[in-house]
C-alpha cells in the first residue's frame, strides 16, 4: 500500500524506538494499528458506497472482451496469406515481361521511324544550306572542269589514233 521495504521500515521503527521510548513504543503501534484498521474500513464504505469495485470489474470484463474480440479480429494472418497470393498471381502473368517486351518493340519502332526522318531532315538542311549550296556549286564547277578536260584529252586521244590510222594504211598503199 505505502510501498515501504524491509530496510525502510526498520528505519522507521528504530527513529521511533529513540523518539518514543521504550516504554510507550507497544501503545504507539497499537494506536498505528487502530488508525490503519479505521482507514481502512473507511476506503471500504467509500468503495461500497460509490460501487467502485463494480466499476472495476466492469472495466475488468469490457477489457478482457475486448482483448478476445481483437484477438478473434485479427486479420494479419488472412492479409499475409492474400498477399502471397496476389504475389503468385502477379509471378504467373509475368506481366512486367510483357510490359518489357511491349517497351523494347515501341523503342524499336520509334528508332526505324526516327532514322529515315534524320535522314531526310539532314538532306532538307543541307538543300537549305547557303555554305552547303556554294559547296555543291564549287564542286559541281570542279566535275565540270574535270569533264572538260577529260573530254579534251579524249578528242586529243582520238585524232592522235585517227592519225595513226591514217598512217598506217598510207604506208600499206
Amino acid at each position: 500500500m505505502f510501498n515501504i521495504g524491509a530496510g525502510e521500515l526498520f528505519i522507521i521503527f528504530l527513529v521511533a524506538f529513540f523518539i518514543v521510548g521504550p516504554k510507550d513504543l507497544p501503545k504507539v503501534i497499537q494506536g498505528i494499528k487502530r488508525a490503519l484498521a479505521t482507514m481502512k474500513g473507511f476506503i471500504k464504505d467509500l468503495k461500497a458506497e460509490t460501487g467502485w469495485d463494480e466499476i472495476v470489474k466492469e472495466v475488468s470484463q469490457t477489457a478482457e472482451e475486448v482483448t478476445g474480440t481483437l484477438k478473434s479480429l485479427d486479420v494479419s494472418k488472412d492479409l499475409k496469406e492474400a498477399k502471397k497470393s496476389v504475389e503468385d498471381s502477379v509471378k504467373d502473368l509475368n506481366i512486367q515481361q510483357d510490359f518489357e517486351e511491349a517497351k523494347n518493340a515501341l523503342e524499336n519502332s520509334a528508332q526505324a521511324i526516327k532514322s529515315p526522318l534524320k535522314a531526310a531532315a539532314a538532306s532538307i538542311s543541307a538543300e537549305l544550306d547557303p555554305k552547303a549550296i556554294l559547296a555543291s556549286e564549287s564542286a559541281e564547277q570542279k566535275t565540270q572542269t574535270v569533264d572538260e578536260a577529260t573530254k579534251t584529252d579524249a578528242d586529243s586521244a582520238a585524232e592522235y589514233n585517227i592519225g595513226l590510222e591514217a598512217e598506217k594504211t598510207e604506208e600499206k598503199s
